[in-house]
């Protein structure tokens, strides 16, 4: 039993990915300890404000992200390793051309920004600027061929090193006396050291010779703009609550929430290895007309079992675990810590049906997932009378999603059953029938 457990497919090479982010984790987390306790609450509140518009502005490269890793898994289905080889360079070549262009302006709004956040400076935000529109598409298209070719050795090793590499540079340019702007420029270094490792096992099977290059020519807006929809619609509902109560509420308390926040978001993450394996196999089988309806069975099981255990501990443990993590000043996280391990359990649900719909191919689920992002907007900025409200916003709007998102994907798991119980009645009669 457990020799067939182990030896699956999705849970071997999902389980390795796991036990990366585990150790990816560790420093993840010992990267918000250290710098909660090396800065001040409203320092604090500012970084990881930096960071939440971190993660929504890069959802671009999200989006290209997956659209590489998926065009690559189809093209490994079909043996079209020339086009893999051309989708690689031409991929290069668009993020230097508009990342440049993003950037400059990014330059033309950055005022703009730090006023909205109550930055002190500007510099934060520009050096922001130019880790995600020039320095974060590399080793993330380099990682997303990998992902595709299903090397997860290398990919194991480069995002097993990412997590490191950010606590160390950062850490030590913090400390240099650089605070808030030392933690973006860490980034910035971690993502190049990335690119060389992961640009490693590629330079090889990605050097293209002439007679051996394709150009892929199936990569179009309407392919890409779901995915696009998506990307952008799941960071907003996962991060822009960062940004939003950075805004409203008093430093102080956007301190707080950011604690909390740390932690109650790894109740989402926890099951993202598993994503990451899950999906160029479903985006595989899809292209061979495999079924891949039991990918997202068994990632949906795995991720109730983590997601939900997370969930508990933050709910009957919040002052144990805040205490632990951050020290007696974030006392006043308890409370909203307990309630925020609830919210991220539909969003870590979300984040696989999304990545599932997508490599099948699928769109309506994408645009749903749009308009849910623009509603927590609305309902944070019309109900904000406390941070509890806040939470309570994210928990009604991913269980409504969560709901409508599993109306979708019930007929097409049930229609994909019956097939198999037909071709296996079919089966059974030949047999008997000597046919």
């Amino acid at each position: 039993m457990l020799k067939t457990i182990f030896s699956d497919k999705l849970i071997k090479a999902g389980g390795l990915l796991f036990l990366v982010s585990m150790v990816g984790n560790v420093f993840n987390y010992a990267f918000q300890i250290t710098m909660g306790r090396l800065f001040t609450t409203i320092e604090y509140g500012l970084m990881n404000s930096l960071l939440a518009m971190f993660m929504v502005m890069a959802v671009p490269l999200g989006t290209l992200f997956m659209v590489i890793s998926k065009q690559t898994a189809e093209y490994k289905a079909k043996g079209e390793f020339g086009k893999i080889r051309g989708l690689f360079r031409r991929t290069y070549n668009f993020a230097l051309i508009a990342g440049g262009i993003g950037f400059l302006l990014f330059l033309t709004a950055s005022s703009y920004v730090k006023e909205y956040i109550n930055a002190p400076s500007v510099i934060p935000v520009i050096i922001l600027g130019g880790a995600i529109f020039l320095f974060l598409s590399p080793p993330l298209i380099n990682i997303a061929v990998l992902q595709g070719i299903q090397d997860f050795k290398w990919m194991n090793i480069g995002m097993g090193l990412g997590a490191p590499m950010k606590f160390f540079f950062c850490a030590a340019l913090v400390i240099a006396g650089l605070s808030v702007n030392g933690v973006i420029a860490g980034l910035i270094l971690a993502s190049i050291t990335i690119w060389f490792i992961t640009y490693l096992p590629l330079r090889k099977d990605m050097h293209y010779e002439k007679g051996i290059l394709d150009i892929p020519d199936n990569i179009t807006i309407l392919n890409i703009l779901p995915i696009l929809l998506a990307n952008f619609a799941f960071a907003v509902m996962t991060q822009a609550d960062m940004v939003l109560v950075k805004h409203l509420f008093s430093d102080h308390e956007a301190g707080i929430y950011a604690s909390a926040s740390i932690i109650g978001k790894a109740v989402m993450y926890l099951p993202a290895a598993i994503v990451l394996a899950m999906f160029p196999m479903v985006a595989e089988s899809n292209t061979l007309r495999q079924d891949s309806s039991h990918f997202i069975i068994k990632t949906i099981i795995i991720t109730l079992f983590l997601s939900g255990s997370g969930a508990a501990v933050l709910f009957f443990f919040p002052e144990f675990v805040i205490n632990t993590f951050f020290g007696a000043k974030y006392f006043e996280a308890g409370k909203i810590v307990q309630y925020f391990g609830i919210s991220m359990l539909p969003m870590a649900l979300l984040m696989i049906m999304m990545h599932y719909f997508i490599a099948r191919g699928k769109v309506l689920f994408q645009y749903i997932l749009f308009i849910g992002a623009f509603l927590e907007i609305v309902l944070i900025l019309s109900f904000h009378d406390s941070l509890i409200t806040v939470l309570y916003t994210l928990i009604g709007i991913g269980s409504f999603l969560l709901v409508v998102g599993s109306i979708i994907l019930y007929p097409e798991l049930r229609m994909k059953h019956t097939v198999k119980q037909d071709l296996l009645a079919k089966e059974v009669v030949r047999i008997n029938t000597g046919g």
